[in-house]
């Protein structure tokens, strides 16, 4: 996949973009977006995604409805969401993120099985539970990357 983007500090070399910008090429299998409050899992979890050669990862985001103002659709591949920013809206929310974003693929990161179930109910293309290894990470990241947008969840 070639994707379009500008980096956003002159003579750095980095695979995070703050935002959408069209101006050299660069190789990867798609882009990846977080979705989660501020704090020290989801810089964690930015950090260990960074290592990835075959991933462009953005900026994270605090909310769900900005996903549209950060890059066009036709380019998004996965967003990785932290099922707690969803709270009780959770099954309308992915529903309609993936009405939105169908050729977009999306990882619900959750904290007990019974949201884990919900997420699934709700069209999550994958789900992992914390307390995942890196390795599963990766290989549920890869997987996503490669799988086309319709394909059922895991």
């Amino acid at each position: 996949m070639r994707v379009e983007t500008a980096a956003h500090t002159e003579g750095a070399e980095t695979n995070t973009m703050p935002a959408f910008f069209a101006t050299e090429t660069m190789q990867c299998d798609g882009i990846l977006l977080i979705v989660a409050r501020s704090n020290t899992w989801r810089d964690s979890l930015t950090a260990v995604l960074k290592t990835m050669p075959e991933a462009l990862v953005l900026d994270p985001l605090e909310d769900c409805s900005k996903i549209s103002h950060v890059v066009p659709e036709h380019q998004l591949a996965v967003v990785l969401v932290d099922i707690n920013i969803l709270d009780d809206q959770t099954s309308t929310l992915l529903r309609q993120f993936k009405i939105d974003r169908p050729l977009a693929r999306c990882l619900v990161f959750v904290d007990s099985y019974r949201r884990q179930v919900e997420a699934r109910d709700a069209g999550a293309d994958a789900v992992l539970l914390k307390g995942f290894t890196t390795p599963e990470l990766f290989s549920t990241v890869n997987e996503l990357l490669a799988r086309p947008a319709s394909a059922s969840a895991r």
